[in-house]
């Protein structure tokens, strides 16, 4: 009995076994059982053509083992960048995009003499399009998983754009956009590196103008806050003289006349924190219709009024609400300048430009000593804030010369 199920065990071992013998024939050249399934056309030829027929007909699967096979035995073969080619498209006709992108990568590295060499750059451009057109989308969403990928992937296909044709055309506008996928990333570094490139790099290029103007744009969003709460951005202030001459001569006039307002509405935002705010009419003293009317002269809310009418010491209520008033000015006076001049940095001249920043500088610190002392709940040490005062003063006059020379050369 037993010898009997060993022998029934044996015939059906050997029935599984027929498929897989029937791939394997001997070879006498080589001495060896070869894998027939496995094997490629008679050429390299006729192998790559099977592979491309299987591609027209839609077997895009089975057309991707065939150029395998190429790879395994025809791999110096001169048509080797033909079957790269069409290992790319094959992949992108699968909707394999990356893996795509690295095989032309590794096309135009192998054989940079290759005869697909334009194509195949085109295909590398076109993926990094497809993929950046998807990051855009994507960020629109509010919620999306890997929300920032397809930007990071554009950013790496552009990349190797640059890499194959530096200094053409299509490189600067590849530099551009890599530079546009940190920008919808919020990666305002990153960006501005990337379209300073363009500025320094590709300097000849279409590329240029809109180039310099992203440069400011990030370099100003990169560095401001909500809140006036840092000296001005060294990258933001500096970001493309070269830009100015660029602009019509209305935007580049229009802007000065505003800088230069905004710079004496600043000042004079820090002149009202000096003095000590000292009533010469005691209003302790003064009947109710007199202090009406001497109300009726300041720029108190109404809230603000009934309250100082109330206070058991009006003198010392008059002097905190205008302190608060002239302070909330300042600050808001002080910001307005910031901001200005920082968003519109690549409108003016590069001679007024480190007067700005200096007279900036000068203001934030006067700001930011107030607010210090105030949130310690100390009295605010008015001599300091009248030395940088002080400083300011010749500061001004300075812009104020260069500003109107520049508005007359204009």
């Amino acid at each position: 009995m037993f010898r009997r199920s060993a022998w029934m065990g044996g015939v059906v071992l050997v029935l599984l076994a027929l498929p897989a013998m029937a791939q394997w024939t001997w070879t006498p050249q080589t001495g060896r059982w070869v894998n027939l399934k496995r094997m490629p056309k008679e050429s390299a030829e006729l192998q790559l053509e099977y592979a491309r027929s299987l591609k027209i007909s839609g077997d895009y699967r089975r057309a991707l083992k065939e150029t395998d096979k190429f790879r395994q035995f025809y791999a110096n073969d001169p048509l080797s960048d033909e079957n790269e080619f069409l290992r790319g498209e094959i992949q992108l006709a699968l909707g394999r995009r990356m893996d795509a992108a690295k095989t032309f990568q590794n096309l135009l590295n192998a054989h940079p003499d290759t005869k697909r060499f334009d194509e195949a750059v085109k295909y590398l451009y076109q993926i990094g399009d497809q993929y950046y057109d998807q990051g855009m989308k994507r960020m629109e969403k509010r919620f999306a998983l890997f929300k920032k990928r397809p930007l990071k992937r554009a950013a790496e296909v552009y990349g190797m754009v640059v890499e194959n044709q530096p200094f053409t055309a299509s490189a600067a506008e590849a530099q551009y956009k890599i530079g546009l996928t940190h920008q919808a990333r919020k990666e305002y570094i990153e960006a501005a590196y990337e379209f300073r490139r363009v500025v320094e790099e590709y300097s000849g290029s279409d590329w240029v103008d809109d180039a310099s103007f992203s440069l400011a744009e990030c370099y100003v969003k990169g560095s401001l806050k909500p809140e006036y709460d840092q000296s001005p951005s060294e990258l933001a202030v500096e970001a493309i003289d070269d830009f100015i001459a660029r602009y019509p001569d209305d935007p580049r006039k229009e802007a000065l006349k505003i800088l230069r307002e905004k710079m004496i509405m600043a000042i004079s935002g820090i002149k009202s924190l000096v003095p000590a705010y000292v009533v010469h009419t005691d209003l302790n003293l003064l009947p109710p219709e007199a202090l009406n009317e001497f109300l009726s002269g300041v720029t108190f809310s109404d809230y603000e009024k009934q309250a100082l009418i109330t206070a058991k010491d009006k003198n010392f209520f008059y002097r905190q609400v205008l302190s608060q008033h002239n302070w909330q000015y300042a600050e808001s006076a002080v910001r307005d300048f910031h901001n200005y001049f920082v968003m519109n940095s690549y409108l003016i001249n590069e001679n007024i430009i480190p007067l700005c920043k200096e007279l900036d500088t000068l203001l934030n610190m006067s700001i930011e000593g107030t607010k210090l002392q105030q949130a310690a709940g100390v009295d605010v040490k008015l001599a300091e804030i009248n030395d940088l005062f002080q400083k300011m003063l010749p500061i001004q006059e300075k812009l104020e010369s260069l500003i109107k020379k520049e508005l007359n050369s204009i």
